[in-house]
């Protein structure tokens, strides 16, 4: 009797031969996953860390131009042609159909469901100022590049048998531009607050209400200086000369933003030019509706406040008695506020109603509760040694002249340059320490102690005068670091 044996014999060379053939495909399998998945994940990482490169190479040099975008774009190609070659990405090149740029981190083509989200446009239909406002931010999308497969299957990768398994590097940078104008103004005092006996608290010496001159200052430091702010570059990165320069910063002054307040919080130094062009005063008078001449400005991109009234003396100040022109509100021989009192800075110095210049004509005295003093002749006598009895200011208007939209304290732009935004005239600038300046020319260094608010109360007249007046301190401090974003 025959037994079943040849029969497992048989069976038993099959089960090996299928064995075989299951640890032949499971070694293809796993060969594809060592050799063609390590290989796409390796290209993919090089690509990106390209697209990444080339973002942050072009992001620095956004600085709201046309100029600024056509070389944002050049070093944005030739950042990645650096990283393309000797690796697995084998000398791909982008061009600027690769470069968008837009006004924020997120196109809402690609990440609608990040915020914020916005509209990107090619970087080569940026041809004029106009067009390049508000783009900070550059993305680089290096397109679908094809990679071979020796393993496995294409369409297990989501490839194509003619195309290959496809992979791509994308990055976006930049930087979110606050509104700080790049002018520093020197510190009164180094301490934050100082609270007066009458209850008014000043901000590293300075008192709301009250008119400065910005650039006749420097009581820490003695001979005064007028410090035009890198408005791109940060320390502890490199800067570049060029961007201190007049031909640079003047789209800044124009629309008063910049980014140097990124890291006054936590390395509060910046970057400034101990002096700048006296054409700096015709960027600055775009919010008087002043355009042309020596202006840059483009009303477009830097319009004119929607109210242009200048508040001096007499007729347009008032609410100010008595009406003079012979108002000081700074000592000229030491650079220091006829009020402060260095030897007590708690106490102020004996000074005259006259000597204060306009008054109040955006807001009023800080008390040290965070409020503010109500406009009566009794408080100006107090802060400002108002005569009793006399018209201060009876005639203020709520809230404060500025604000108060009332005909006698306001002019409206002619229209030329459009109808105007509200609060273009105030100006947010960088205290700074006089004391801490080190170095000269374009690339010195100044400590920041913060950033205050100062309304222009007339147009600005280099070299002689920019004159605000103080309003507050901005708090928190806004950051605008360059980032990368994916």
């Amino acid at each position: 009797m025959k037994t079943g044996c040849g029969v497992g014999k048989k069976q038993g060379g099959a089960v090996a031969i299928m064995v075989g053939l299951l640890s032949f495909f499971m070694l293809i399998g796993m060969l594809g996953i060592a050799v063609d998945l390590s290989q796409l994940y390796s290209r993919k990482t090089e690509l990106q860390n390209a697209a990444d490169a080339a973002a942050l190479s072009g992001a620095k040099d956004l600085n709201q131009t046309a100029a600024g975008v056509a070389k944002a774009i050049n070093d944005a190609i030739a950042t990645f042609a650096q990283n393309s070659g000797s690796n697995l990405i084998g000398g791909i090149a982008i061009t600027a159909a690769n470069i968008r740029v837009g006004s924020c981190p997120n196109p809402s083509d690609r990440l609608p469901l990040r915020n914020p989200n916005c509209s990107f446009v090619a970087a080569s239909s940026v041809t004029s100022d106009a067009l390049a406002a508000g783009m900070t931010f550059i993305e680089v999308d290096t397109g679908n590049h094809s990679n071979a497969t020796y393993f496995m299957p294409t369409h297990l990768l989501q490839g194509t048998a003619t195309t290959g398994v496809g992979t791509y590097g994308y990055a976006v940078a930049g930087r979110f531009v606050q509104n700080v104008t790049p002018i520093a103004v020197c510190a009164i005092t180094k301490t934050k607050y100082i609270d007066y006996p009458t209850g008014e608290r000043l901000e590293y010496g300075f008192r709301r209400g009250v008119s400065y001159n910005i650039i006749d200052l420097d009581p820490l430091g003695g001979s005064p200086n007028k410090f035009l702010l890198n408005p791109v570059d940060v320390p502890p990165g490199a800067c570049n000369p060029s961007h201190a320069s007049a031909s640079f910063t003047n789209p800044f002054l124009c629309m008063g933003n910049s980014a140097v307040a990124s890291n006054i919080a936590t390395s509060p130094t910046v970057y400034v030019n101990t002096g700048f062009s006296s054409s700096a005063d015709a960027q600055l008078n775009s919010r008087f509706d002043v355009f042309g001449g020596a202006s840059k400005c483009d009303p477009a991109t830097a319009p004119p406040d929607t109210n242009i009234k200048q508040y001096t003396h007499g007729a347009n100040a008032p609410w100010m008695a008595p009406d003079t022109t012979t108002q000081d509100f700074v000592g000229q021989t030491n650079h220091i506020p006829d009020y402060f009192n260095i030897a007590n800075p708690t106490v102020p110095k004996a000074m005259t109603y006259t000597n204060y210049g306009v008054l109040s004509s955006y807001t009023q005295a800080l008390k040290s509760d965070g409020s503010n003093f109500a406009a009566t002749n009794i408080n100006w006598n107090q802060l400002y040694s108002a005569p009793l009895g006399a018209t201060p200011p009876t005639s203020y208007p709520s809230p404060s002249p500025y604000l108060s939209g009332l005909s006698a304290y306001s002019q409206k732009p002619s229209g030329a340059n459009g109808t105007g935004v509200a609060g273009r005239r105030m100006l947010n600038l960088v205290i700074v320490d006089c004391t801490t300046l080190s170095g000269s020319g374009s690339c010195a260094t100044i400590k920041a102690l913060g950033i205050g608010r100062f309304f222009m109360t007339q147009r600005a007249n280099l070299p002689g005068s920019i004159i605000t007046e103080y309003a507050g301190l901005i708090s928190p401090v806004p950051e605008a670091d360059i980032k990368l974003y994916r």
